[in-house]
């Protein structure tokens, strides 16, 4: 079946300011490629939704934590092959 066949414009409803707007065809071949449903909201209404969401702020591992991770993967991959580490203070014990 011909892709270009399936879509066509619809006349869609907002469900947060209720007007009416376009979902294209190119919009659809889009969302169906991504394995996306129609979309509830017009443009504006998700750019405003999207901008009164709280960004949850990169996380930074500091020193602690990372040198903390470090050793307990030697550890894991230690008890998962059966190998000996190089160094044998390496295991979640610091310098």
């Amino acid at each position: 079946m011909n892709v270009d066949m399936i879509f066509t414009d619809k006349t869609l409803t907002c469900a947060d300011c209720g007007q009416d707007f376009i979902f294209t065809e190119g919009e659809q071949k889009y969302f169906w490629s991504k394995g996306l449903s129609e979309p509830k909201r017009c443009k504006p209404c998700r750019m405003l939704r999207r901008r009164s969401m709280p960004r949850l702020a990169p996380t930074r591992l500091g020193a602690p934590v990372r040198f903390f991770l470090h050793r307990l993967f030697q550890a894991m991959l230690q008890l998962r092959t059966g190998r000996s580490l190089a160094r044998k203070d390496s295991l979640l014990t610091p310098r």
